[in-house]
């Protein structure tokens, strides 16, 4: 199956800056505006820290570009053309998430998260989170 034309697919994304990276403690609770250790926990955060919600891969694509290039990785991780190809594949695949963690120039850690949504695969036992923004699975 395409996963870029699946009914009803669509992906949030999501956008952390701080001094460092998060102790793994702020990571589990889902209050706490830090990033998660699960993936899927950033659809539990609040609709207020999504900074985009597109169905088009292409714009999700344009808009992990950007942040790349507002920020971008240390040196030693400056290999953005092979990020966006990675993202574009994984974008392709299910259940499509990018999630990248890294210092930027600036010294500081940055979250960058594309979330695939509806959720329709867990490998855990936890209940599947809803769509933030209360859109239905197709």
């Amino acid at each position: 199956m395409d996963h870029w034309t699946r009914p009803g697919l669509h992906w949030h994304a999501y956008l952390w800056t701080g001094t460092s990276r998060p102790e793994d403690k702020q990571r589990r609770n889902p209050l706490e505006s830090a990033p998660p250790l699960e993936v899927m926990h950033w659809l539990r955060k609040s609709p207020e820290q999504m900074k985009l919600t597109s169905s088009d891969p292409a714009e999700v694509l344009v808009w992990l570009e950007e942040r790349l290039k507002e920020n971008p990785p240390l040196d030693g991780y400056q290999h953005e053309p092979s990020w966006l190809d990675a993202a574009r594949e994984s974008l392709a695949r299910f259940p499509g998430d990018v999630v990248w963690g890294f210092y930027t120039v600036g010294q500081q850690y940055r979250a960058i998260a594309a979330v695939s949504c509806p959720r329709t695969f867990n490998a855990t036992s936890e209940t599947l989170p809803p769509c933030p923004l209360g859109q239905p699975a197709a």
